[in-house]
This record gives C-alpha cells, structure tokens and sequence, in this order.
C-alpha cells in the first residue's frame, strides 16, 4: 500500500509540476507576444515619425521660400520674384502629392489637433487656397492683357497688380500660420523621442 501511496505522490507531483511549468510557459509567452507587439508598433511609430519629420521641414523650407517670394513681391511687383514665386509653388504642390503617403501613417499613432486648433489650420488653409487660386486667376489675366498688347503701366494692369498684391500679403500671414504649426508638430515628434536619446 506504501508503494501505491508513493506511486500516486510522484504522479500528482508530477502532474502539479507539468502544471506548473505549462502556466509559467504560457506567461512568459505571452509576455514574449506582448513585447514583440510592442517594439513592432514602437519601430512603426518611429518609422512613421521619421517621414512625418522630413516633410514638415520640406514644407517649412518650401513655405518660407514662398513666403519670401510674396514678400519680395509685395516690395517690388516684377515678373522674376513672380517668377521665383511659381516655382516655390510647383514645389509645393510636388510636397502635396507626397502628402498621403508621407504623412497618413502618422496620425495612427499621434492626435495634433490640439496644434491645428490653436492655429486654426482649417481657416488658414481656406484662405491659403483661395489665395493662390486667385493669383493663378490674375495672373491668367495680366497674360491675356499682355497677349492684347496692353502695357505694363496701363490702369488695368496696376488694378490688377494692386489686388494681387493684396493677395501676396495674405498669402504670406498664412504661410506664416502654417509654418509655426509645423514647427510645433516637430516639437511635438521631438518631445516624444527625447527619452530614448543618449
């Protein structure tokens, strides 16, 4: 009867310890899953974090060069600083259509709204395109007057100039909003990394 006693013991024991180890296993592989899950979305976070960078300082770089370029207009209208300010332009919209691709992954991981609100980046960017589509309109229109042989002096191209200047300002104001929103963006991003540096 002892043998059967020992017997059974050595099973339970043996079954508690298969037991044991199977709930430590089962723990420590989860934790394994939840650390792997984390350093993915960590390693996405950064990556996307990284493209997000680089854009904002293109687009801060290319903002300022059109804010520039409508300051420089504003102190003397001429065709090269309008010159200056189209190519500033096409490098804008060569930024824009980077946009989704660039910049959607970051906002899985990262909520700005507090930086768009203090800003108003919504109205901003209203103005903005109402601006530039204006300017594109008047500059379509000083073309026409000057395909007519209208001079560059003659009242309808100094009206024109005048509300296309009006335009360049506000142009710049907003640029100006978008620029420090921007900034504050990259701060955010930079905050947000400072921990992990040496």
């Amino acid at each position: 009867m002892e043998n059967y006693k020992m017997i059974i013991a050595g099973v339970i024991g043996s079954v508690i310890t298969l037991l044991i180890t199977a709930i430590i296993d089962y723990y420590k592989e989860r934790y394994m899953y939840n650390m792997e899950m984390r350093k993915m979305v960590f390693q996405r976070q950064t990556d996307a974090a990284e493209k997000a960078m680089s854009w904002f300082q293109e687009s801060i770089d290319c903002f300022r060069m059109l804010q520039m370029a409508c300051n420089e207009i504003n102190e003397k209208y001429n065709p090269i600083t309008v010159e200056k300010f189209l190519c500033a332009m096409k490098q804008a919209d060569k930024l824009y259509k980077e946009t989704n691709l660039r910049l959607n992954p970051i906002y899985l991981y990262y909520n700005f709204v507090e930086i768009e609100k203090k800003h108003n980046i919504y109205q901003a960017g209203m103005r903005l395109s109402y601006a530039i589509t204006e300017i594109g309109k008047m500059e379509q229109e000083a073309f026409e007057l000057k395909s007519k042989k209208a001079d560059d002096v003659s009242e309808e191209m100094n009206m024109l100039i005048k509300k296309e200047l009006l335009l360049f300002e506000d142009l710049s104001k907003n640029l100006d909003i978008y620029i420090n929103s921007l900034v504050d963006m990259q701060i955010m991003l930079r905050k947000q990394y400072q921990k992990y540096g040496a």
